[in-house]
């Protein structure tokens, strides 16, 4: 959670301040799980760098979930009860959150972010 404040709030003002600067890059955890090596190019010429899809295809697999979860698994980062990672697949919410919270959920992000213009495409209950 957000530890000062409301969720909700801290995404509007996240996009809202990321809508005017046209010097930074939002990546979206969904796209980047859908196509890691596009992510990786769009990193690369995001900074100007002019990587070849060896190179590419090379970073993007050390950056993989799986890889992550096994090459960083620090003491620091886990709980009581499991590692700071989790499972990293896309609508994993369903093994967590029951129908009704989901659909609660649902119905908070109709509410209050309806005028934030995000690059996912939120799939609800």
């Amino acid at each position: 959670g957000v530890y000062y404040g409301s969720w909700f709030d801290h995404v509007k003002g996240f996009y809202g301040l990321m809508a005017n600067r046209p010097n930074s890059l939002v990546l979206v955890y969904e796209h980047m799980q859908a196509d890691p090596t596009q992510a990786v190019r769009d990193i690369a010429e995001f900074l100007g760098v002019d990587c070849g899809d060896d190179k590419i295809s090379k970073i993007a697999a050390k950056a993989s979930f799986s890889r992550m979860k096994v090459d960083y698994s620090y003491p620091f980062l886990k709980t009581d009860k499991e590692s700071f990672f989790r499972r990293g697949k896309v609508g994993d919410w369903v093994n967590h959150l029951t129908s009704e919270n989901g659909a609660k959920f649902d119905s908070a992000v109709k509410t209050k972010l309806t005028d934030v213009v995000m690059p996912i495409n939120y799939v609800g209950v």
